[in-house]
């Protein structure tokens, strides 16, 4: 088992479609959902690891395990990892061989379940925030990260939609105003951050930078740039992943729909999209999205937007 595939970035991205596209590739087992095993503001893998004590301890080993594969640390894949079909007493056997170290400990979990799955390869959405990209490098030098990115508009329109946000919002409908400033606010300054990352790690070979509007014009070859980086072959069914339910309607699409590029032209007020564009104007040039508006002109007018390719539009400029 070795060169794990890695989803950073945003939420509201593409990351579900994305993930779930390695997923239907017959060599890769993506974790069933987000995982993080180290994220700022959460109890996630790490905090517990860190909580346990002494993990040569056998039964403060067998407690930690029973912790990680429930619902309890931050990150729905944990629970849906539980109900898989890992083999414990196996997983549990090369675990009490191993080094017993966080970074040995989480490997083992992974390889079980792409074991159990019948995949030689392991994947993972979100494992960590992006500014702690260090330490995917550093447990697994050899793995493939896709950064995956989107116009920040186009985050920020989504997010104040999700059902998360809507849920906040209905609970203190007094506040709502705020909290929805508050998020497209917290998500601009995000994505700010995740272009600085992507400064950092731009010319390691291993780490590769996608906008979701390349992928979404021209799904065939993004995929297969896609699979050249991560060493896979190419398998048609990755054409039909299913993704999240829409923000703007609930419906579940398979497939990549083109129009999300730029729905939220129709969602966003003039003053909102401004501003956001204007706090996030240094972090869209770094992220590759200093002339997106001529290409949403070229996109609508164009007769066929399948024309509009990543060769055209370096994913790692």
């Amino acid at each position: 088992m070795n060169k794990p595939i890695f989803i950073i970035g945003l939420h509201r991205t593409g990351s579900t479609l994305i993930n779930n596209m390695f997923d239907l590739n017959s060599g890769v087992a993506m974790a069933p959902d987000e995982m993080h095993f180290s994220t700022p503001w959460h109890k996630d893998f790490l905090y517990y690891a860190q909580k346990a004590g002494n993990l040569q301890n056998d039964e403060i080993l067998s407690n930690f395990l029973g912790i990680v594969l429930s619902d309890t640390p931050y990150g729905s894949a944990w629970k849906k990892l539980a109900c898989s079909k890992i083999n414990r007493r196996q997983l549990f056997d090369r675990i009490l061989r191993s080094s017993r170290s966080p970074k040995d400990i989480l490997a083992l979990i992974l390889e079980e379940y792409a074991k159990s799955r019948g995949k030689k390869r392991f994947g993972v959405k979100y494992p960590v925030h992006f500014s702690r990209l260090k330490i995917l490098f550093e447990w697994w030098p050899d793995c493939k990260v896709i950064h995956l990115v989107r116009d920040p508009r186009a985050i920020c329109a989504s997010k104040v939609n999700d059902d998360a946000t809507k849920s906040r919002k209905s609970r203190h409908e007094l506040l709502s105003p705020l909290i929805h400033l508050g998020t497209q606010l917290f998500f601009a300054l995000e994505f700010i951050w995740s272009s600085r990352i992507h400064t950092q790690h731009k010319d390691n070979s291993n780490y590769l930078k996608i906008r979701l509007e390349d992928i979404l014009a021209n799904p065939a070859h993004s995929i297969q740039k896609l699979c050249r980086f991560c060493e896979l072959e190419y398998e048609p069914a990755m054409m039909y992943p299913f993704g999240k339910p829409s923000s703007y309607d609930g419906k579940k699409r398979q497939g990549f729909d083109q129009a999300i590029a730029f729905r939220w032209k129709t969602t966003l007020s003039s003053l909102e999209a401004k501003w956001i564009t204007w706090l996030t104007q240094i972090g869209m040039k770094r992220l590759g999205y200093g002339r997106i508006e001529q290409e949403y002109e070229e996109w609508l007018n164009s007769t066929n937007s399948v024309e509009m390719t990543n060769d055209k539009y370096n994913c790692n400029s």
